[in-house]
């Protein structure tokens, strides 16, 4: 899997791809990039693509890792808010998580 983060200052969002099947120690990656950038405020509002990510590999057990993990950064992330964007049907479930 990859993530692609790429900040759009004139707009102050963090546009971010998923791409492949997830891997939560990339996501733990992408997460502290974001956090220490110099170029990106860590509270930045975030759009993430996941219409290229394999949802296949991704079950409860990840999705409530990724949630914990998100729950401890939530400090540094303030007021953030995220959006996802995904076409696979049976990934929604998942998001809706």
């Amino acid at each position: 899997m990859s993530i692609e983060l790429d900040y759009k200052k004139e707009d102050d969002l963090l546009f971010a791809r998923v791409i492949g099947t997830p891997d939560f120690n990339e996501f733990v990656s992408a997460a502290g990039e974001l956090i220490l950038s110099n170029e990106c405020p860590s509270d930045v509002n975030a759009l993430w693509d996941l219409t290229e990510m394999e949802f296949h590999e991704a079950d409860y057990a990840f999705a409530q890792k990724l949630i914990e993990f998100r729950e401890g950064i939530k400090e540094q992330r303030g007021k953030a808010k995220i959006a996802l964007c995904s076409d696979y049907e049976i990934g929604e479930p998942i998001l809706n998580m």
